[in-house]
């Protein structure tokens, strides 16, 4: 019997994905967890591997076109084994429920709404967040895919043209409504204090320089739990509390070194790759919130120097110095 190749749960609240490209066709031979296809989600691109060994008998989703989650996307199994496609195929009345990007029927010039929109159907996130890269407003794109709909080779193409920087020029935008959120009997009003503001406009700004993206993996503590027992009291000698912090910053520090690439922000020019490694560490400030002190220079910090930082950025904090 063959085996089918489901969209797996790729996080917390992902309920569907976009096949991005079939790294195998239909014959071709696949090892067990050998990387089968290329799927995107609207926090990260990740690669599906083939949940058997055996040969690619028929491939459901088609390239460019989402997925819900649980939904069949390939058959595998022995040559010439029959398959029974009308149970494996994604119903289309599921991809017609997909809600369409906000990308599709907005402008990218200052996040506002054109004043005349065409129906464009579902924007897959690849074709959006290169629509968004380029400044390209996706009604004036032309799609060639299912019925209409847009692709990434349709998006490409029409920047290459250069079209799309007449077309910027020419776009009428309406005015942005300002969210009026109304007050109703019983609520109460908490004004803004100066720190809580200054919170939530570094969120916001790290929100659109660095990527969000949560990767959880096991990690033997063993070793550190044993450096720390036997380093614990020599480090209060110079008046310094080891905690498990500093070690996890060291490890962050590694990290870095290792893969420069990751101390990185965006920026409309490009990534800007950072020489130094200055590490932000969240610290809890009770009711009033929650603020990120930076150790500055942490590549150049020993284990010792790393953990009375830690001690006194948190101190500091909490005494609001």
């Amino acid at each position: 019997m063959a085996t089918k190749v489901f969209v797996p749960l790729l996080g917390e609240g992902v309920e569907e994905v976009t096949v991005i490209k079939w790294l195998k066709k239909e014959g071709d031979t696949v090892n067990e967890l050998e990387p089968l296809l290329e799927v995107n989600t609207d926090k990260v691109d990740t690669e599906i591997p083939a949940p058997a060994s055996g040969t690619v008998l028929k491939i459901v989703a088609e390239e460019e076109l989402p997925a819900k989650v649980g939904a069949v996307l390939a058959f595998i199994g022995k040559p010439g084994e029959s398959v029974e496609v009308s149970s494996g195929q994604v119903p289309s009345s599921k991809l017609q429920e997909a809600k369409p990007s906000a990308v599709g029927i907005q402008s990218s010039v200052n996040n506002q709404p054109l004043t005349a929109n065409r129906e464009i159907g579902f924007i897959s996130p690849v074709v959006a967040k290169i629509a968004a890269e380029h400044g390209v407003n996706l009604q004036q794109v032309k799609g060639s895919g299912l019925n209409g709909r847009i692709t990434k080779n349709d998006v490409l193409n029409y920047v290459e043209s250069g079209k799309w920087k007449e077309e910027k020029g020419k776009e009428t935008i309406a005015p942005r409504s300002t969210q009026h959120v109304t007050s109703l009997v019983g609520d109460q009003l908490i004004k803004h204090t100066t720190i809580r503001r200054q919170i939530a406009e570094h969120m916001v700004m790290s929100k659109q320089t660095s990527p969000h993206v949560l990767t959880v993996m096991e990690a033997d503590m063993i070793r550190v739990v044993k450096h720390r027992s036997a380093n614990k009291e020599i480090f209060s000698r110079d008046g310094v509390n080891l905690t498990f912090t500093a070690y996890f910053m060291m490890a962050i520090v590694a990290g870095l070194k290792t893969y420069p690439i990751v101390n990185s922000s965006w920026t409309d020019e490009g990534v800007l790759v950072h020489k130094a490694v200055n590490l932000g560490m969240a610290t809890s400030l009770g009711e009033e919130g929650l603020i990120v002190p930076v150790i500055k220079d942490a590549d150049n910090l020993s284990l010792l120097a790393m953990a009375r930082s830690v001690n006194d950025l948190a101190n500091r904090a909490r005494t609001k110095k």
